[in-house]
């Protein structure tokens, strides 16, 4: 019995690790893995965030 699955992985070009095929097979670039605070939705907008807040102080 294996601890692990096999990993089949759809790719057949040179790529320099896994992490570069797996996100070539899903189309996207490890610049889409570089996000900044930009995509991050306001804390403000979380439901409850007054009651979390309010516990806090």
């Amino acid at each position: 019995m294996r601890l692990y699955p096999i990993w089949n992985i759809v790719y057949d070009d040179q790529y320099e690790g896994l992490v570069d095929a797996l996100l070539t097979s899903r189309g996207l670039t490890r610049d889409a893995l570089k996000v900044g605070p930009e995509v991050l939705h306001p804390p403000e907008l979380l439901l409850d965030m007054s009651v979390a807040v309010n516990r806090l102080e």
